[in-house]
C-alpha cells in the first residue's frame, strides 16, 4: 500500500468521521428507529434493520423531485446503515427495495432505502448485507463451507488480517460443533461477487476500535508523499484506541511505522 499525504483539514475530517475523538454516547443519535407517516397522516415509529456495507466502497443516493437518484456521498467498507423494512407492520428482516434509475439514465438497478446521519438515502442492494454486524478479521484465517471443522476445504480461500466482513445476525450457531463459528459475507479482492462462509469466532472482531483503524487505512490508501507531522498525529490518535494485536500490527505497517 502506498504512502500517504494529508492536510490538517483532511486529518481532522478523518478523525471525526471515524470516531477517533471521544464521544458522549448520549449525544449519538439512535438510528435504529425512524419516524414515518402512514396513509392516514399519523406519525409512527419503525424499527430499522442494521445493515453493513461490505464492498470497498458504496455510494448513497437521494431521490430528487422527479423520482430519479442523485449522488450524495461515497462510504467505505464497514459502514453500518439502517435499512427500512419492506413493511412497517412486519417484524421480518426483509428490507424495502425497488428498481430505480440515476438522474439522466434509463437503466434501472435494485436499491434499498436506508437511514444515514438521520436522513433517508438509497444504496445498491448488492453492496450491503441486511441484518448484519460489521466486523474485521484480526488474524489470517481460512473459511469454512459449514459450521464445523469438516467444512474446511483444501481449496478454501485465505482471508487476510484487516479484511472487513459482515456477520449475519440471524445465525445462532450449531450445537453439534465443538468450535464456535460466525456466518459472514465477504468479498474476495476486486471481485464483483461475494461469498457467504463460516469463520472461527476468535478470528474476527466487532470492536469499533479495530474497525476504525482498518477503515482509516482503507480510506487514505493510495495517496502519495506523506506529511510526517500529519501522519504522526493520525497514528497517535489511533494508537490510543484499544486495538487487537493483529490490527495494530497492520495499521503500523501500512502507515510505514
Amino acid at each position: 500500500m502506498k504512502k500517504i499525504i494529508l492536510s490538517f483539514s483532511v486529518l481532522f475530517s478523518v478523525l471525526v468521521l471515524f470516531g477517533c475523538k471521544k464521544e458522549n454516547a448520549d449525544e449519538v443519535a439512535d438510528q435504529s428507529v425512524a419516524k414515518t407517516v402512514d396513509a392516514s397522516g399519523k406519525e409512527k415509529s419503525v424499527s430499522l434493520i442494521p445493515s453493513v456495507l461490505f464492498y470497498d466502497e458504496g455510494s448513497l443516493w437521494f431521490e430528487n423531485a422527479e423520482g430519479a437518484l442523485e449522488w450524495y456521498v461515497t462510504l467505505n467498507a464497514g459502514q453500518t446503515l439502517y435499512a427500512y423494512p419492506a413493511s412497517a407492520e412486519s417484524e421480518s428482516e426483509v428490507v424495502e427495495a425497488q428498481k430505480m434509475s440515476k438522474a439522466g439514465k434509463k437503466e434501472q438497478d435494485v436499491y434499498i432505502k436506508v437511514l444515514y446521519d438521520q436522513k433517508d438515502y438509497w444504496i445498491l442492494s448488492d453492496l450491503v448485507v441486511a441484518n448484519a454486524t460489521a466486523a474485521v478479521v484480526i488474524e489470517d484465517t481460512v473459511n469454512y463451507s459449514n459450521d464445523s471443522i469438516d467444512g474446511l476445504s483444501s481449496k478454501a480461500a485465505k482471508i487476510p488480517t484487516g479484511k472487513i466482513v459482515a456477520i449475519h445476525n440471524d445465525y445462532k450457531g450449531s450445537d453439534d460443533s465443538e468450535l464456535s463459528f460466525v456466518k459472514v459475507t465477504w468479498r474476495n479482492g476486486k471481485e464483483r461477487s461475494y461469498r457467504e462462509v463460516f469463520l472461527k469466532s476468535e478470528t474476527v472482531s466487532t470492536s469499533s476500535a479495530d474497525l476504525t483503524a482498518v477503515r482509516i487505512v482503507n480510506k487514505i490508501a493510495g495517496i502519495k508523499e506523506p506529511d510526517s507531522v500529519v501522519v504522526n498525529e493520525l497514528v497517535s490518535n489511533v494508537m490510543n484506541l484499544n486495538l487487537s494485536a493483529g490490527i495494530k500490527d497492520i495499521f503500523l505497517s501500512e502507515m510505514n511505522y
